[in-house]
C-alpha cells in the first residue's frame, strides 16, 4: 500500500495465476453465484493497463448507504466481507460490495482497526491524492458521483486515466495529457 497523510491510498497488487488455479477458483466464485466477483477476477487477470480498477473506501465500516444507492440505479453487486492479519498480527475484516458491471468501482468499508501509518513522508515530496481522472459511461457516471461527491474527474473513456498527486509536478500514469 502507498500511503498519503491524508485521503486515499493506492494499493497495488499482481494476480498472476496458473490456469487451474484460476479454472478453480473461477468454478467456485460461479458455484458461490458470485458473478460481479467474477467478473472482477477476470478483469485482473486479463488487463494490461497500469491500474485496472479502482475502489471507494468509506469512513463507515457498514456500506448500507452506498450499497443502497447502487441497488436504487438498478446496479446489482456481491457482497462479501474480506479478513487477513496485518504484519503487527491483528486480525483485520473489511466489507465489499462489488458492482457486476466493472465500469463501476467496488466499495470497501473502513477495516476494523485503523491502518494509516501516523506519520508518512515520501521522499518525492507526495502528499496526498488531488484527483482520479477515470472512465466509464455516462450512466455509470451518475452513479460514481452520488457515491462520491464529485471527488473523480470523470470522462467517457475506459479506466483510471490519471492519478494527480499533491507535492509531486507530474502525472502518476505516462500516457495522460491532462491537466488540472
Amino acid at each position: 500500500m502507498i500511503w498519503f497523510e491524508e485521503g486515499p491510498f493506492i494499493e497495488l497488487f499482481t494476480f498472476n495465476l496458473s490456469f487451474s488455479a484460476k479454472f478453480v477458483l473461477g468454478g467456485i466464485l460461479k458455484l458461490l453465484r458470485k458473478e460481479a466477483l467474477l467478473n472482477r477476477f477476470n478483469l485482473y487477470g486479463t488487463s494490461t493497463e497500469a491500474f485496472c480498477d479502482m475502489s471507494i473506501e468509506t469512513h463507515e465500516r457498514e456500506l448500507t448507504t452506498w450499497t443502497q444507492l447502487i441497488s436504487d440505479q438498478n446496479y446489482t453487486y456481491d457482497k462479501m466481507t474480506g479478513r487477513r492479519i496485518n504484519v503487527k498480527g491483528e486480525k483485520l475484516d473489511w466489507q465489499l460490495a462489488v458492482p457486476k458491471n466493472i465500469k463501476l468501482p467496488f466499495l470497501m468499508s473502513a477495516y476494523n482497526i485503523p491502518q494509516r501509518p501516523s506519520k508518512i513522508q515520501h521522499p518525492n515530496g507526495a502528499k496526498s491524492i488531488r484527483k482520479v481522472v477515470y472512465g466509464t459511461s455516462a450512466p455509470c457516471q451518475e452513479l460514481i458521483n452520488m457515491l462520491t461527491k464529485d471527488d473523480l474527474i470523470l470522462q467517457d473513456d475506459k479506466g483510471i486515466i490519471d492519478v494527480i498527486i499533491d507535492g509531486w509536478d507530474h502525472t502518476l500514469l505516462h500516457f495522460s495529457n491532462y491537466k488540472i
